[in-house]
């Protein structure tokens, strides 16, 4: 599945896969694990289902490969509802509409100030930063997936 999208992006972006994909592969799929924003859309919502039919063999299944995760999961000694409170008033201050408005009319007003220009060079090392860009192991299908 992460081959034909990434086959389907390099497309998209009329360019052919880096001769090493199949090896970003199979780096990608070494070990017992694979990072969750790899994997494509449906088996990221398998997954979630399967966390959700029994939450505490999930649990206890991610506990088992990263030692410490439930000390720092339950906040042992400390006061959950304080700690997702803060937490929650500093993503409301940081991105409200009002906040995200302020930031994005602060960029219209930098552009709007720069004089015009009558040409535009390419960017100097454009194909390097998007073959950079589309790397396989680069690659989180949700973004990307229709």
């Amino acid at each position: 599945q992460l081959l034909e999208l990434h086959g389907w992006v390099c497309r998209d972006f009329n360019t052919t896969p880096a001769a090493d994909t199949e090896k970003q592969l199979d780096e990608l799929l070494a070990g017992d694990s694979i990072d969750f924003a790899h994997l494509p859309s449906l088996s990221q919502t398998e997954a979630i289902s399967h966390v959700a039919q029994d939450r505490t063999a999930a649990l206890e299944q991610v506990t088992a490969c990263n030692p410490g995760f439930d000390a720092a999961l339950f906040f042992e000694g400390r006061d959950q509802t304080n700690v997702i409170e803060a937490n929650a008033a500093c993503v409301r201050e940081a991105y409200s509409p009002t906040a995200v408005g302020s930031r994005l009319a602060d960029v219209y007003q930098a552009v709007i100030a720069e004089e015009p220009s009558d040409h535009v060079d390419p960017a100097a090392a454009g194909e390097a930063i998007l073959n950079s860009f589309l790397r396989l192991d680069r690659l989180c299908p949700i973004r990307v997936e229709a």
